[in-house]
């Protein structure tokens, strides 16, 4: 018997749903074209002020980073012995007191070699023994 009341339920709420929906008042097909354009306009032009904000603080940014002293620490290049494989050299640095900086973890002492920007050697940990 619930079973039953149940699907009544089903029933008067799609009768009930559809009545509301008669008393509706929907626009005209001019009008919901007319709206229609109007939230795509102002979309577009949020859209457009955005970009421009993008583009001005971007511009802004830019400058401020011309604006900043350059910090002349040296690099370096290493190349990682991976068998029979060439290494892909790897950006690093090297602080003002000699200390290796920005090795990928896992690779500390694996250097093989290291040159400085000009090509001379800089000083690096030997590279590891492997077993």
């Amino acid at each position: 018997m619930a079973k039953k009341a149940n699907k009544d339920n089903k029933g008067n709420y799609f009768q009930e749903s559809y009545q509301e929906l008669k008393k509706v008042s929907w626009p005209t097909q001019k009008r919901a074209i007319r709206l229609t354009i109007l939230v795509l306009g102002f979309v577009l032009v949020t859209a457009i002020f955005i970009g421009i904000l993008d583009y001005v603080f971007g511009f802004g940014y830019r400058q401020l980073i011309d604006l900043a002293p350059e910090q002349n620490l040296p690099t370096a290049t290493q190349h990682i012995d991976t068998g029979s494989v060439e290494g892909e050299p790897i950006e690093i640095s090297i602080g003002e007191d000699g200390e290796v900086i920005g090795v990928p973890e896992g690779l500390e002492g694996e250097l093989e070699t290291v040159t400085t920007e000009g090509g001379e050697p800089a000083e690096a940990p030997a590279p590891a023994e492997t077993e």
